[in-house]
């Protein structure tokens, strides 16, 4: 992988990491909509932020790949046929909308109660953006990423990294003494929804990336280490995780929020892992 590709991968992942924090939110506020989420505003708020500010991250990093970053906007005029025009109007639209879905949550601008139609919204945003994506990676002369799993593992690389994010900023406000409705159903809804994209992770792993077409150039040679390391990360990231859980339920030291932070940060290393391992696979055919 070329030395320029680095602000990729984290621009990809942070990306994924916003979308994924938007999704699991969703998926939490789905399960307790009987709840008075009123209460739940530190919990809003800090989610909107988190993602917000990823989000940001990760459009500053987008400029560093480029040789002339103010020229970026001219890539908006071929909207009807390029996914990179799309995605970068996609990038604004999404960052702008956890913006304002920020902004409710924290100042009640436009109002609070605009919250739930503003956090759909950002949730539409990241899922197309997610996907459009993806897409523009599916070139057909580069085999190992002109397939659907491409699309599955960046959006999974979403459920991962957002779940892992959103189940340590509930366990933070929680050691804050800061109320988050029903702590425990959230956390438990987080952790298996981790535990799902852990399950799609090793699945999409046994299912072959692409097969090469002719070529003239030799297909690179990914180190083993760095999917050592990915595999690696990912099980200790997942299995400390669930040795956590229930000490957490159960309040006893074993739930301490320490081990749920370094759970996260194992689970980021993998992704970043994986990304590396997603371009370092780049290979061109037929040429």
């Amino acid at each position: 992988m070329q030395s320029n590709e680095w602000p990729l991968v984290f621009f990809t992942l942070l990306s994924q990491l916003s979308m994924g924090i938007i999704f699991s939110g969703l998926v939490v506020f789905l399960f307790i909509r009987n709840q008075d989420l009123t209460t739940g505003g530190e919990l809003k708020r800090l989610l909107s932020f988190t993602a917000m500010a990823g989000m940001g991250v990760a459009l500053i990093l987008s400029f560093l790949h480029l040789g002339k970053p103010l020229h970026s906007v001219f890539a908006l005029g071929n909207m009807g046929s390029s996914f990179l025009s799309r995605e970068i109007l996609l990038v604004s639209l999404f960052l702008f909308s956890l913006f304002i879905t920020w902004t409710s949550a924290r100042f009640g601008i436009p109002s609070q109660a605009s919250f739930k139609i503003l956090y759909l919204a950002s949730f539409i945003a990241g899922i197309v953006l997610i996907w459009t994506m993806a897409r523009l990676y599916m070139i057909a002369t580069v085999p190992a990423w002109n397939t659907p799993l491409t699309v599955v593992k960046f959006f999974n690389s979403g459920l991962l990294l957002g779940a892992g994010a959103l189940i340590s900023m509930v366990v933070f406000l929680h050691a804050k003494g800061i109320e988050v409705i029903q702590v425990r159903m959230v956390v438990s809804i987080l952790f298996f929804v981790l535990a799902l994209g852990v399950f799609i992770h090793l699945i999409t792993t046994l299912i072959p990336a692409g097969l090469p077409g002719a070529s003239s150039f030799p297909a690179p040679v990914i180190p083993f280490g760095w999917k050592a390391a990915r595999l690696l990360f990912l099980m200790l990231g997942f299995s400390l995780l669930a040795w956590w859980y229930p000490g957490f339920l159960n309040a006893s030291a074993r739930g301490a929020e320490g081990w749920a932070y370094l759970a996260f940060a194992l689970l980021i290393l993998a992704e970043i892992c994986g990304r590396y391992i997603f371009y370092a696979s780049y290979f061109r055919v037929g040429v």
